[in-house]
This record gives structure tokens, sequence and C-alpha cells, in this order.
């Protein structure tokens, strides 16, 4: 066998074993009426607005204290979830008044690169309700350039609630409505 097929085989199985991790990482809730909201978890739908399109984003639990948001380390609570129809949705552990969830980070294509938020950023932060389905705003991304984004907030409970009832109506009576806040991630 000559070093050429050496190295495919092995870059081939690599590929394998990645897309393997990967489909296992994407987050998909069942959203259907018999477990929609089951086992005391929440469910987050949040807009988003990007220019151009954002391909996926990463939910990350930590702890807030003040306006500092804090990353446990090791991380083991994070999603990743890809927006369809203009909003993304998550099934998530609840959280309670010392935690919340922030987007730790957002994926353009290759050509534009990937952002995570670093010690020192400001983040969006937001709860996760039991048995609720929260809509703590949509977030407008406008990519600058593959080292600068500017990243905002809007609240559009009215546009979340028709999104609701036009793809999950038997969700729309546990929507409830909590603007993301501001906070500085203290810990990377």
């Amino acid at each position: 066998m000559n070093n050429t097929r050496i190295f495919y085989i092995i870059i081939i199985c690599l590929l394998n074993s990645y897309l393997i991790i990967l489909s296992g990482c994407f987050h998909r809730p069942d959203l259907s009426p018999e477990n929609a909201l089951a086992n005391s978890e929440a469910i987050l739908i949040i807009g988003v607005e990007s220019s151009p399109p954002v391909h996926n984003l990463s939910l990350s639990y930590g702890l807030i204290k003040g306006e500092n948001w804090y990353r446990p380390f090791p991380n083991p609570n994070f999603v990743i979830v890809m927006p369809k129809n203009g909003y993304i949705i998550a099934k998530l552990k609840p959280t309670d008044h010392n935690s919340r969830y922030i987007i730790s980070s957002f994926n353009y294509t290759f050509q534009h690169g990937n952002f995570r938020a670093q010690k020192f950023d400001k983040a969006f932060a937001f709860e996760a309700i039991s048995k609720k389905i929260l809509y703590p705003g949509t977030i407008v991304l406008n990519y600058i350039s593959p080292n600068s984004i500017n990243a905002s907030f809007i609240f559009q409970p009215d546009k979340a609630t028709e999104f609701i009832k036009e793809n999950y109506p038997h969700l729309t009576q546990y929507l409830e409505f909590k603007q993301m806040i501001s906070a500085i991630v203290a810990k990377d």
C-alpha cells in the first residue's frame, strides 16, 4: 500500500468520525404535543436576523452574578442550534435565579468565519423557565469582516407569537416573554 492511499484512508476515517460526532451535537427538540414540555424542561425561541445568514449558534449555560456571566469549567451544558424560518428553538435545562444562558458562538459559512464569546465580551443572557416557552428577543447580527461583527437585539413578541401559532399551535398557551439582558463574559 502506498503512502498516498494510506493518507486518503486516514482522512476519510477522520472525516467520518467528525461527521458522526457533529450529527450528535445539533439540537433538534421534539415539540410534538405529547413531548413538548415533558420532564420540567424549558423551551427557548429566539429570533435571528443575520446578514449574511448565520449557519448555527451555540447556547451555553452559566452562572450570573450582577452583570457578569461565568462559564463553568468544564461546561457540559451547551447546545448547537440551527435557525429555521428566522428562529432557533431549543429545549434546555431550566435556569434558576443564579444562572442564565448566553449565545456563546455563532458560525457563518467558511468564508465568513466563526465567532465565540471571549472573556470581557458583552453577551446576551436569558432565562429558561421550566414548562414554559420563553421568547427573550431577536438577535441581530451584522457581519462586518472576519474579525468584526455588530450584534444587537430587538424585542418582537408579536412576531414570535405569530411564528409559534403558525408552526406549533399547540404550544401558544405556554409562550411567555422576558427580554434578554446584557452580560459580560467573566470566565473563558
